[in-house]
C-alpha cells in the first residue's frame, strides 16, 4: 500500500507542476489578448476538472470490480 500511495503522491506532484507551468506561460503570454487569455485558462481549469472526475470515475469502477 505504501508504494502505491507514493507513486500516487508523485504523479500528483508532477501534475500539479505541469498545471502550475501551463498556467504561467498562460498568464506570462504577451501575444494573447486579455479575452483569449481568460478563455485559455478556462479550458486548463476544465481540463483539470475533467481529468480529476475520470480519475474519481476510474477509482470508483475499480473498487466496484474488486469487491
Amino acid at each position: 500500500m505504501g508504494n502505491a500511495l507514493f507513486i500516487v503522491w508523485r504523479e500528483s506532484i508532477e501534475a500539479m507542476l505541469v498545471i502550475g507551468i501551463l498556467h504561467g506561460w498562460l498568464a506570462a503570454d504577451g501575444n494573447l489578448t486579455v479575452g483569449e487569455g481568460r478563455r485559455a485558462k478556462r479550458w486548463l481549469y476544465g481540463g483539470v476538472v475533467a481529468g480529476l472526475a475520470l480519475a474519481g470515475g476510474l477509482a470508483l469502477v475499480l473498487l466496484g470490480i474488486q469487491t
